[in-house]
């Protein structure tokens, strides 16, 4: 018996140094800095339900009838009616914070944002088009931007 006794606790005193080694913090470097910011901000940053796409004919009748879920509509087309996709599509609100920041897979824009006043932007080929937007507690708005078609058909 004497001798468990005097062996736990020869095994206790090896590992307290290790115990408390294992414990301690890596200090904090700039890199976990800025890393734990950005977390934060991804936590706090407004989420925005929206969805692209409308490509193709099996696409463009899903959007038809989900379209009602959603308060903003953005269209994308050249002035000849040729629809875009992979235009990058911006929203900010009144206060000029970004709230939404994504690449269309398609001609159709779907989001749905709170009441209020908004800019949105699309860019295309390095061109941007941008539009104020207000945004009504019902009702669908809709945006439409349009670039200049130069190309000969």
């Amino acid at each position: 018996m004497k001798r468990l006794i005097i062996t736990a606790a020869w095994a206790a005193l090896m590992t307290a140094p290790f115990a408390t080694a294992a414990q301690q913090v890596a200090p904090e470097t700039p890199a976990t800095a800025m890393i734990k910011e950005v977390e934060k901000v991804e936590d706090t940053a407004p989420r925005v339900d929206f969805v692209t796409g409308g490509i193709g004919k099996a696409e463009r009748e899903n959007f038809a009838r989900i379209e009602s879920n959603y308060n903003v509509k953005i269209e994308m087309a050249t002035d000849k009616g040729f629809y875009i996709a992979d235009a990058n599509v911006t929203i900010h609100d009144k206060s000029g914070t970004l709230l939404l920041d994504a690449v269309a897979d398609g001609p159709y824009f779907l989001v749905n944002l709170e009441p209020g006043t908004y800019t949105i932007a699309a860019t295309h080929e390095g061109e941007e088009k941008s539009q104020k937007a207000t945004i009504g507690s019902k009702g669908q708005k809709r945006v439409l931007f349009m670039w200049k078609d130069d190309e000969a058909y």
